[in-house]
């Protein structure tokens, strides 16, 4: 299973992140293995997605890509009782690099949370509220509702929780999906 946050699409230039996704999606492989394939399989892709954007929409590019995190791909699975995630992630920089990292969760230091889109009220929200909230469902709502109030022309109602488990999934919040 995986979710694609930030860059969807480009129809401009063919570019569809989720199609990259599923082909690099093998329920043999390790998830560190699909999101490793997904990030060689998408890389030029995206590049020249950016590419195009630059060069035809300059003030688009500046505004939502230049210095921001343009894509992530989030790679989730059980093995046996275990759940696993692993987020790769392709930021742009300010001077216009693709840097790109991977991200296990949980990770060497056994962290088992992972935000991806815009997170910045959120993490300032688990600084201060650390170990005040303990109901999953009622946390992931006061982080999405932390940056719905910080960033509401980027992040806005209404949203969709959905609990991943061993035998299937359970929506919490429907929100728009159906």
């Amino acid at each position: 299973m995986f979710a694609i946050i930030g860059l969807q699409s480009k129809p401009e230039t063919t570019f569809d992140a989720a199609l990259f996704a599923y082909n690099a999606c093998d329920n043999g492989k390790p998830l560190l293995a699909i999101a490793l394939t997904f990030g060689e399989t998408v890389r030029e892709p995206l590049k020249r997605a950016m590419d195009y954007s630059r060069r035809h929409d300059p003030e688009v590019y500046a505004r939502d890509y230049r210095g921001k995190t343009i894509l992530e791909a989030v790679f989730a699975g059980f093995r046996g009782e275990k759940p696993g995630a692993v987020v790769k992630s392709f930021s742009l920089s300010n001077a216009d690099a693709l840097d790109e990292k991977v991200t296990p969760i949980p990770d060497e230091a056994g962290n088992n949370t992972a935000l991806s889109g815009a997170k910045a009220a959120a993490n300032l929200f688990l600084t201060k509220h650390r170990g005040v909230v303990t109901d999953y469902p009622e946390l992931i709502r006061k982080l999405i509702g932390s940056e719905v109030e910080d960033q509401p022309t980027e992040v806005d109602l209404p949203i969709s929780i959905v609990e991943i488990g061993p035998a299937g999934f359970v929506w919490l919040d429907r929100g728009k999906c159906r």
